[in-house]
């Protein structure tokens, strides 16, 4: 057998490996770079709900998606560093003995509020570094006052959570219910 027929053997022999490893590779990109989309789209949507099921899910799959992206795995180091530590709270926001119930709301609120601020510019700067990776052009300030969440979301969200107090309390014997008689 000539050299030119041993590499033309070759080539129909190596060819077709070489295409299908090129394919695979290319195959494997492509869906390496769709998870990456799909956990950042779903933070991007779910921004403005920080506690909706999809958004926690995307952020616990932030590590493994974006493994070896050192600005990404630190911004969300960062995050999570939030969300694990007790915040300590503020001149304004520390209950005294003397605060009523209403004061104890406010400042509770206040203090929740701060805390809701510093954890969306945290997961600003990690949707940014995400960003870049997937090659995007979008500002951390765009990021940060971008979304939208219906106020009628947040007063459903904020009525469904009273009623499950009030249930809780009552199933515990810690609220009575209320009843009247109404005379016909």
């Amino acid at each position: 057998m000539t050299s030119f027929e041993l590499a033309s053997v070759a080539g129909l022999v190596l060819g077709p490996i070489a295409a299908a490893m090129i394919a695979f590779k290319l195959q494997d990109r492509a869906m390496v770079r769709q998870r990456r989309l799909d956990v950042f789209r779903t933070l991007m949507r779910t921004r403005r709900t920080p506690l909706n099921p999809d958004h926690v899910g995307a952020l616990n799959l932030v590590e493994i998606d974006f493994a070896g992206h050192r600005t990404v795995l630190e911004a969300h180091k960062r995050l999570f560093d939030s969300f694990s530590r007790q915040s300590p709270r503020s001149d304004g926001e520390t209950h005294n003995p003397t605060d009523d119930d209403g004061e104890r709301q406010r400042k509770d609120s206040v203090y929740g509020t701060r805390l809701f601020e510093e954890r969306q510019h945290l997961l600003a700067k990690l949707l940014f570094s995400m960003g870049r990776v997937l090659a995007y052009r979008i500002e951390q300030l765009d990021i940060l006052e971008g979304g939208y969440h219906p106020s009628y979301h947040a007063e459903i969200e904020l009525q469904q959570g009273l009623m499950r107090n009030y249930l809780v309390k009552l199933a515990s014997g810690e609220q009575s219910l209320p009843v009247r008689v109404i005379e016909s």
